[in-house]
């Protein structure tokens, strides 16, 4: 809100906890939100485990728990500069230790349908949550006679800078060389070394 009209809203926090500066993974880690994350963990978790038994390989295995398959730092709810969490799957991110389903399923192209599959619930499951904070904000706006037009003039006071964005311009990389990692499934999280730098 605050990069539309750091006017209005520049001392604006959470529209749920009110207290915390409202950043995308405030958005997630946000106390208020607590029992719905951990409603969405254990359904992703549920649909995951779903999709591996649909598609496996063995049919006469039935797997129960996902242990064994998939590192449980993934269904953790924090901000890690070293791993790869929830915050991550929620962007988007699939991380490489998704590649063990692989060894359970059929083929490729059924490691590709549960990969999708997967991402579809999580945004699906996800954006509900996104879109009770929405509406929360847009009462919060409501009750401080806040409208669509105050919204949309856009007048911005010296830009606003999200402090708690980490952004390090000094190490650009090339773009094709992480997307070739992305697709291959390669580790992602190697993106940042040298070896992806431009020449």
């Amino acid at each position: 809100m605050k990069t539309i009209n750091n006017v209005i809203f520049k001392d604006w926090k959470c529209a749920l906890c009110e207290t915390d500066d409202e950043t995308f993974d405030h958005v997630w880690l946000c106390d208020e939100q607590e029992d719905s994350i951990t409603i969405l963990i254990a359904k992703c978790k549920e649909y995951l485990l779903l999709l591996i038994n649909k598609y496996r390989a063995n049919k006469d295995t039935v797997y129960t728990n996902l242990d064994n398959i998939i590192s449980d730092d993934i269904w953790k709810c924090i901000y890690d500069n070293d791993a790869l969490t929830l915050l991550d799957l929620i962007k988007g991110i699939i991380p490489v230790s998704f590649n063990n389903i692989n060894t359970h399923l059929q083929n490729q192209n059924n490691f590709r349908k549960v990969i999708f599959e997967f991402r579809s619930f999580l945004l699906a499951e996800s954006e509900k949550i996104w879109t009770y904070r929405c509406m929360m904000q847009h009462e919060k706006e409501r009750i401080n006679g806040i409208s669509s037009q105050d919204k949309n003039n856009r007048i911005v006071n010296n830009s606003y800078i999200d402090i708690h964005r980490k952004i390090d311009n000094s190490n650009q990389f090339c773009l094709e060389a992480l997307e070739s990692r992305v697709n291959l499934g390669s580790n992602v999280l190697s993106y940042y070394g040298t070896d992806l730098l431009p020449n």
